[in-house]
């Protein structure tokens, strides 16, 4: 969490293809309990391209529900380029 009590998330995207540019990709961010019951799903879109081959990092600020334990990414879609 930063100081506005908002928690920072970090990741990164890799592009496995050989020839398929990639951007605007859609993150889906999970949120579970310490039991493991999902509490909230949200949306990122991080707007990036992602070449071929390549990896970009990114991070991003949210507010994660009350009782959030754990939290996990997922890659929901992208923009052919």
């Amino acid at each position: 969490k930063n100081l506005l009590r908002q928690t920072v998330i970090k990741g990164t995207i890799t592009n496995n293809a050989t020839v398929a540019k990639y951007k605007d990709v859609d993150v889906e961010i999970s949120f579970f309990s310490k039991t493991g019951a999902l509490l909230q799903k949200d949306h990122e879109v991080v707007y990036e391209t992602v070449a071929p081959g390549s990896t970009i990092s990114f991070k991003t600020k949210t507010s994660a529900p009350t009782g959030t334990d754990s939290i996990a990414l997922k890659i929901y879609g992208a923009k052919n380029e």
